[in-house]
């Protein structure tokens, strides 16, 4: 009986090794896995952090295309404000082209008694 216990314990601690190897291989896989991945986060948050400093940068840019088109926009007003009031007065001449004649010749006149 003490050569069948000795032989269970030999057999217990046999499965127990192996288990133990076994679990320690497995463990030692998944600790390479866990570092694959783990430089691979490290790399994808360098491609965020990447990706976020780009968007940044065109948040910025737009910023600018937004404020120079509303400088634009009020260069653009201005200059169509300047021309209807240009065409304001050419049509104000046009209108009171006989009296704007009268004073030019009036003038002429007075320029001409003068000499």
């Amino acid at each position: 009986m003490n050569h069948n216990a000795s032989s269970d314990t030999g057999y217990i601690v046999g499965s127990v090794l192996a288990t133990y190897a076994s679990t320690y291989s497995e463990l030692k896989d998944r600790k390479e896995e866990l570092i694959n991945i783990k430089s691979d986060l490290k790399s994808l948050g360098n491609q965020l952090n990447a990706i976020e400093n780009t968007l940044t940068e065109m948040n910025s840019k737009l910023d600018t295309v937004v404020s120079e088109r509303k400088w634009y926009k009020t260069a653009a007003g201005f200059v169509i404000a300047a021309s209807a009031s240009i065409i304001a007065f050419i049509v104000f001449l046009i209108s009171y082209s006989d009296e704007i004649s009268a004073i030019k010749q009036l003038l002429n006149q007075l320029i001409e008694l003068n000499k």
